[in-house]
């Protein structure tokens, strides 16, 4: 049986190479770090966009969005068909005002406010009371 001869502990047998590793310092390590964790949110990034759940979800938030932007024009809509009057007293504590008492002052807001159109409903209900 051969023996092989046994070197010093913690020594490498001499017909071994040593390889040389260099390892960047300063700011050449910092530039090098930077790239990585650039390819590296890339890389994450593409991934993540690409899996089919985020493209679903991502058209099911655009769709919402797009709804909550007419909420407002829905909710016009949906209480412009209930026809309300709204009921203004007009209290006239100057006397009379441009050669009108209040019974004239009170047609004259109401022909203004709800114009000459008999066929509709007024919006507006207007009364007049005294001082």
């Amino acid at each position: 049986m051969d023996k092989q001869p046994t070197g010093i502990p913690g020594q490498a047998p001499a017909d071994q190479e040593h390889s040389v590793i260099a390892v960047p310092s300063g700011e050449a390590a910092a530039q090098d770090t930077l790239r990585n964790i650039g390819l590296i949110i890339g890389r994450e990034y593409t991934y993540r966009v690409k899996q089919r759940s985020f493209i679903i979800i991502s058209i099911i938030l655009m769709a919402v969005v797009f709804l909550a932007a007419f909420i407002p024009t829905i909710v016009q809509y949906i209480t412009s068909g209930t026809p309300s009057q709204t009921h203004l007293v007009v209290v006239n504590e100057a006397g009379s005002i441009a050669g009108l008492n209040d019974a004239q002052l009170a047609a004259f807001i109401n022909t203004t406010l709800n114009g000459t159109n008999t066929g509709s409903p007024a919006a507006y209900a207007i009364s007049s009371q005294p001082p």
